[in-house]
């Protein structure tokens, strides 16, 4: 069954008993994130296997690489590790991009409690601000699969919000015929224009990720 709430993370004081270690972020320019290991093997499934006494070398060596990830992303995932909190809602504009980059960085790090609430802040957004993730869909359709909650969720957000007139004036170059075709699906299978604040009022049960977070595990 799908959740129907989105838990919020807490750090409590023996967390900040056992030790740190650094994540190395970036390949040209490298930025380093000292972070404690109780607390980003709470967070994370990936840490807390890499930092297990028999995990990944790096974890055992005390500094982690990736080389792949965006550093100024990646911030707001360890400040998240430390308060829970969302980044903050900019002077200008919205977060509805940062918030789909923090759903696929927890994704691919195994952090569910920041997944969900990255999609329910992702929600907010397009309530308060009338925007849509239209630049982020090439991103998201290649970075998840079918059944992902956010891509389920923007494609539902899209085609049933976006007026018929407005979606044919769509532009979606960039899109993969994937996202598409699930537009128009979305398109047809819709029984009129749903309201912005009915969409973010029905709920984001069917779209939160399931699963145990791991700081709810048994230790």
């Amino acid at each position: 069954m799908a959740p129907t709430t989105t838990a919020k993370h807490t750090t409590t004081p023996e967390m900040f008993r056992n030790g740190v270690f650094i994540i190395q972020v970036g390949k040209e320019t490298k930025e380093d994130f000292t972070v404690h290991r109780s607390i980003a093997g709470a967070c994370s499934s990936y840490f807390e296997a890499a930092l297990k006494e028999d995990g990944f070398k790096e974890g055992v060596e005390g500094i982690i690489h990736l080389k792949t990830e965006d550093a100024k992303v990646f911030e707001h995932l360890v400040c998240w590790m430390y308060t829970g909190k969302l980044p903050d809602q900019p002077t200008e504009g919205n977060n509805i991009d940062l918030l789909c980059e923090l759903w696929l960085l927890a994704d691919r790090y195994g952090v569910i409690l920041l997944m969900n609430q990255a999609l329910e802040g992702l929600s907010e957004e397009i309530y308060k601000t009338s925007s849509m993730p239209f630049a982020m869909m090439p991103k998201i359709y290649e970075n998840t699969l079918a059944e992902s909650g956010l891509r389920c969720f923007c494609i539902y957000a899209i085609g049933r919000t976006i007026p018929s007139s407005d979606i044919i004036k769509l532009d979606t170059a960039g899109w993969s015929r994937e996202a598409e075709r699930d537009l128009l699906r979305a398109v047809a299978l819709r029984c009129g224009i749903m309201p912005r604040e009915q969409l973010w009022a029905s709920g984001l049960g069917s779209y939160l990720t399931a699963g145990t977070p791991v700081e709810g595990k048994k230790k």
